[in-house]
């Protein structure tokens, strides 16, 4: 519901999508060593049920794809075929082909190549207030070598990627202040992540921290809020029926547009932190609260939109496997 300067809920315009998606999924397991999974998937976005005409109201996307695997002591392999065709946007077909090797039970070392398809959305289409269906589809081609490290103490996991996209999808404002999607040619993101979790008792401790470069390969700037360092510290305990965590986040600074001067601005770091409980009744039966930005930080987000602030969710769960 949009709603605000002088227009009450009552006359509110509505942006309602509603969604419908059929899925299948099969693995089959050819020998202790060997597995074989497909997939085939139907997706609908509809649209009509909003107040504002999109000049299309609804698309449909099918998917199928197709992988294998192989594992034995010593070295892991797994090849995956992905096809997508979006209505009115492209057809495409992508390819994951990945090697690993356990150099013992302690450490292991990947290595993955793979292709990247990413379709506009609906809104980056057809939004009546800045959609472009003159939009082409993201592709990307990615490369990584992950380490895994288990010891006494905790584990360990070290990810250096590189992936280099065309026709990157950015939301930018035109000439005349008006925002936009647009393909901004080519743009390279690279960096490591790394992630260490330690178990004692009933407590789980993990830290994570990422380096990140995005740039566009034009002008070598900094990709729109996309913050170059990110840090973060969960903390976890576990007491049979009940659960705790608490989440820390840190993220960096990233560039911005200011949504009224229409000049570059630095948006600040923050760090933000997220709460939850959970408890279990049975087997069936669980009782979930979540609170994200535990002490109202309010981060700015984007030029000129307020964030959730503080948020509250409450959750009740049954599960009954049969």
């Amino acid at each position: 519901f949009t709603l605000g300067n002088g227009v009450d809920r009552a006359n509110a315009s509505i942006f309602e999508t509603r969604r419908q998606n059929y899925k299948f999924l099969s693995r089959n397991h050819l020998t202790d060593s060997l597995s074989v999974a497909s997939g085939i998937e139907w997706l609908e976005d509809d649209v009509t049920k909003s107040t504002s005409q999109y000049t299309q109201q609804n698309r449909t996307t099918k998917s199928a794809h197709l992988s294998t695997n192989y594992i034995n002591e010593a070295f892991l392999t797994e090849f995956a075929v992905h096809y997508d065709d979006v209505e009115n946007v492209a057809s495409d077909t992508t390819f994951n082909l990945g090697l690993g090797y356990r150099f013992n039970q302690n450490n292991q070392l990947s290595i993955n190549f793979g292709e990247g398809f990413k379709a506009p959305t609906f809104n980056d289409l057809y939004f009546p207030f800045g959609g472009n269906p003159n939009l082409k589809f993201e592709t990307s081609r990615n490369k990584e070598i992950v380490y895994k490290g288990f010891y006494d103490v905790g584990s360990l996991v070290v990810n250096l990627y590189d992936s280099e996209i065309d026709n990157l999808i950015v939301w930018i404002p035109d000439s005349n202040g008006i925002w936009a999607p647009q393909n901004i040619g080519k743009a390279n993101i690279s960096g490591i992540d790394a992630s260490f979790s330690i178990s004692y008792g009933n407590y789980t401790h993990k830290i994570t921290a990422s380096s990140i470069s995005s740039e566009d390969a034009a002008t070598g700037s900094q990709l729109m809020l996309r913050a170059k360092q990110h840090y973060g510290y969960d903390i976890s305990y576990s007491g049979g029926s009940f659960d705790l965590f608490a989440q820390f986040q840190h993220v960096g600074e990233r560039p911005d547009t200011d949504f009224q001067t229409f000049m570059p601005t630095m948006l600040d770091s923050f760090t933000q932190v997220n709460f939850g409980a959970s408890y279990s009744f049975d087997n069936e039966w669980q009782l979930k609260l979540k609170i994200t930005d535990l002490f109202d930080k309010s981060p700015t987000l984007a030029s000129g939109y307020n964030s959730g602030g503080r948020e509250f969710y409450l959750t009740l769960v049954h599960q009954n496997l049969f």
